[in-house]
């Protein structure tokens, strides 16, 4: 359940506590995706570029200030953003199914 946030009172917004070693850890062992792991800059949540001989792709771990409805609307602004291919994957809060998105390039 997503804990509640108020951005009005809080002075800055907490980002998911994660390094770039446990997200390549993460995705090796749920994905079978073994690459080069890069963090990538946000404001609220954790990202990270991962590059394997395969492709290469993005994991988000998702602030969990934001609501399962902020979380697919975050989705849908990155389906129009332009050809992106994705893979079914779940939430590692909620359990249910998410989606992750991989660079067509």
């Amino acid at each position: 359940m997503t804990q509640a946030f108020d951005f009005f009172t809080q002075t800055a917004l907490p980002t998911p506590d994660i390094s770039a070693a446990q997200a390549g850890r993460f995705v090796q062992e749920r994905y079978g995706i073994d690459g080069v792991v890069t963090e990538l800059g946000s404001q609220q949540d954790a990202n990270f570029l991962i590059e394997a001989p395969a492709g290469k792709y993005v994991l988000k771990v998702s602030n969990p200030a934001f609501t399962v409805e902020d979380l697919a609307a975050q989705d849908a602004a990155a389906r129009a953003r332009g050809p992106l291919r994705t893979r079914d994957t779940c939430s590692l809060r909620t359990g249910r199914p998410r989606r992750v998105f991989r660079s067509s390039s």
